[in-house]
């Protein structure tokens, strides 16, 4: 059995390259999900932070000026 075992042919270049190449791919589309993820937080934020800027203008524009003498 262990003849069996040392008798196994090593992997050929086209296989290696093969799985490589899905290793690649599983590696780019977890870059990817993290790009879009990112992405998404980051719109998100934009969002709170215009919708606070909308309130500040709207809270400030509705106090009374001060005449000035």
């Amino acid at each position: 059995m262990s003849e069996n075992m040392s008798e196994k042919q090593p992997p050929t270049i086209d296989q290696m390259l093969g799985e490589i190449y899905l290793l690649q791919q599983k590696e780019n589309k977890m870059v990817l999900d993290i790009i879009q993820n990112l992405a998404q937080q980051l719109n998100q934020a934009q969002k709170m932070v215009q919708e606070q800027a909308r309130k500040d203008a709207k809270e400030y524009s509705l106090t009374p000026k001060k005449n000035k003498k």
